[in-house]
């Protein structure tokens, strides 16, 4: 009886080829999706204006209570807006410290290497854009140039700014960006984060200060924020309430028990939120888009590209191999 092997040892070479490629494949892939999900460990945590410890457990953070501040008032008069808008744990926005001049936090860098420092911001008191402006320097380094929360996303909606930092020995850069002695003591691994009022604007202030040890694409950070929808959806939602409370007042009920005030402030909120729309600024986006076009994004992508082509090869030559060899007869 003839037995065939050629082809049988073509299909066994096939067959492990494909899984070798599976395995090829998932691994720069599993990387990359590690480096989506990956969250930067947190070394330093505080909730301005607070009195007590919080711990989020969507999070996984433990902020630590109000401390590390120079002077400033603190104020829980975010609690008016829960809940927030655009994350799933509000609480660390709800507080705040502020002052009616500058003032400033220290906040830990202890050893050598990267950090990102997540400053959180939610404004609750004005309803226009250009009230409350004010910059935010770090290590000495002005960061954040006339930073206006309401501008960028509008009242009582969260919204963080990220500065990546880096020590090595006693010196500290800020955004590539030597810190100043006066800002930064590397004996007590003490950074200082100055908010400076701007004149003729109101007090700067923060909600909540975190440091990760990472870099920004370790990191969670806030989901992009369409504010004009927003807006918009808030809007239509007090027009539905408008009409419900008429059809109450048909059947019935009093003018008396609207507050007309209270209702009016409401729209009137919505709806200059959609009039100052065109001044929001873009969000560093989290996506999954962004973190491959990353560096590291698109070293993985490489890999990938790489590893199929050498399996490629490694494939056709085996596919060569077993075609040059003779067919083995057997006989009866």
């Amino acid at each position: 009886m003839r037995v065939e092997l050629r082809h049988f040892e073509r299909w066994r070479t096939q067959r492990t080829s494909a899984k070798l490629l599976t395995v090829l494949a998932a691994v720069p892939l599993f990387l990359l999706w590690r480096a989506h999900v990956a969250e930067g460990k947190v070394v330093y945590a505080v909730n301005c204006g607070a009195s007590s410890k919080y711990y989020s457990e969507l999070e996984k953070i433990t902020y630590q209570q109000d401390k590390g501040y120079s002077s400033g008032i603190a104020s829980d008069h975010g609690n008016t807006f829960s809940p927030f808008p655009r994350v799933q744990d509000d609480f660390v926005y709800r507080t705040e410290r502020y002052d009616t001049g500058s003032f400033s936090y220290t906040v830990p860098i202890k050893t050598d290497g990267e950090y990102v420092i997540v400053l959180k911001f939610s404004e609750v008191w004005f309803q226009s854009p250009g009230e409350k402006v004010f910059h935010v320097e770090v290590g000495g380094s002005r960061e954040v140039k006339s930073l206006d929360i309401f501008g960028k996303v509008g009242r009582g909606v969260p919204h963080d700014e990220y500065v990546e930092v880096s020590r090595k020995g006693d010196e500290l850069t800020v955004e590539g960006t030597k810190a100043t002695p006066e800002a930064w003591n590397p004996s007590t691994g003490g950074l200082r984060i100055d908010f400076l009022q701007i004149p003729g604007k109101d007090n700067p202030k923060i909600n909540a200060i975190v440091v990760y040890d990472g870099t920004l694409d370790d990191i969670p950070t806030l989901p992009p924020y369409d504010r004009k929808a927003a807006a918009k959806s808030r809007y239509e939602e007090d027009t539905y309430e408008d009409d419900e409370e008429e059809e109450e007042d048909d059947d019935g009920g009093s003018l008396d028990d609207i507050d007309l005030d209270d209702h009016q402030d409401v729209v009137q909120q919505g709806l200059d939120e959609l009039a100052s729309s065109q001044l929001l600024e873009g969000e560093r986006s989290s996506g999954i888009f962004s973190l491959i076009f990353s560096q590291a994004g698109m070293f993985l992508v490489a890999l990938l590209v790489i590893a199929g082509g050498l399996l490629y090869v490694v494939t056709v030559m085996a596919d060569t191999k077993t075609a040059s060899k003779p067919e083995k007869k057997k006989g009866k």
